[in-house]
């Protein structure tokens, strides 16, 4: 076989996989599903007693994941992520109390752990030269998953072809096709238009990369400060649409560029330590800024807002240090060729 015919049904089978996993049109409504009249769970138990379960299992769960991974060669993990998706959506419409509910939440944890191994297989299976305009094309797909999800879940509950409680059912029969067909993945022996399109873009991404992550980090901020001086719905939405269009755009950059310097065998090790370390963040900040301090929502995207900018000019100073060095290495090569 051929290698544009092998990169070919890799990606083809990854981005069917992805679609299916990501087509999930019940998951936006969790909140009113579990607190309408199916299930009659309060808003303080929901966000206080079910929601915290799915953050810290996912948390812990990571770690082992991110270690076995590597270990168990992708796919076995893949398909352990897929049946804990199918145990989450098959408890949910049944759950009656809240500790099974918990349950599910659990698993949804470990549903959201397993993500790792999807980028890691990939990488794992492919040239390194192809890693950017793979990781787009994979991030694509998941977005377009997602996008297409959300439409047909506001198509269906719009027409009320369907309520919360069937949705659920779609979710759990995408999922389980995701799952089957993970199964005859082979295995390894050793915005979307946004997405898609930095596949494509050439750049020394080793020198210049930190300054494009600076303008996406900061960008990323200044949309999420001008959201909190903004009530109008719509604009709100173009804002946040914007926000995830930087934000895939960046990851994109930032995962293939990773994968390019690692060992193969060590993809899931780094993403997934990478991936625990910005979940512990996160968690404490959570913690720090709505459990702790108590703030409104407006001061929360305020934070967060400033928190990017940081981040940003965080970048941007490592940026310029790079192209420092950078030039002063060609300006010493130069001189010592003249001298020669």
């Amino acid at each position: 076989m051929s290698f544009k015919m092998e990169w070919n049904r890799i990606i083809s089978i990854l981005c069917v996989y992805g679609f299916l996993k990501e087509f999930r049109p019940s998951e936006p409504f969790i909140s009113p599903f579990l607190n309408g009249p199916h299930k009659n769970f309060t808003e303080e138990e929901i966000n206080q007693q079910i929601y915290p379960v799915a953050t810290y299992s996912n948390l812990s769960l990571l770690v082992i994941i991110f270690l076995l991974t590597d270990l168990l060669k992708y796919k076995p993990v893949i398909i352990l992520g897929g049946v804990a998706g199918i145990i989450t959506w098959t408890i949910l419409p049944l759950a009656k109390n809240l500790s099974v509910i918990q349950v599910s939440q659990f698993f949804y944890g470990l549903f959201s752990a397993t993500e790792v191994a999807y980028y890691s297989y990939l990488y794992a299976k492919l040239d390194k030269a192809h890693y950017q305009r793979a990781t787009s094309l994979a991030k694509a797909v998941i977005l377009i998953g997602k996008a297409s999800s959300g439409l047909t879940s506001q198509v269906l509950l719009h027409f009320c072809v369907m309520d919360y409680l069937e949705l659920n059912y779609i979710t759990l029969g995408a999922l389980t096709l995701a799952t089957i067909w993970a199964l005859f993945f082979p295995s390894v022996s050793h915005s979307a238009i946004c997405t898609y399109l930095v596949g494509f873009l050439k750049l020394r991404w080793d020198i210049y990369g930190e300054l494009v992550l600076a303008v996406c980090s900061i960008v990323q901020g200044t949309l999420i400060l001008q959201s909190t001086h903004v009530d109008a719905l719509i604009t709100n939405y173009i804002l946040f649409i914007a926000f995830r269009a930087v934000y895939q755009s960046s990851n994109t950059i930032a995962s293939s560029e990773i994968a390019k310097h690692i060992h193969s065998e060590s993809y899931a090790l780094v993403f997934g330590l990478n991936t625990f370390v910005a979940l512990l963040g996160q968690t404490i900040l959570t913690v720090l800024v709505i459990d702790y301090l108590k703030m409104n929502i407006k001061t929360q995207f305020f934070i967060y807002g400033s928190y990017y900018i940081v981040i940003g000019i965080a970048f941007a100073l490592s940026g310029v240090f790079s192209i420092f060095k950078y030039c002063k290495s060609k300006l010493t090569k130069k001189s010592s060729s003249g001298d020669i």
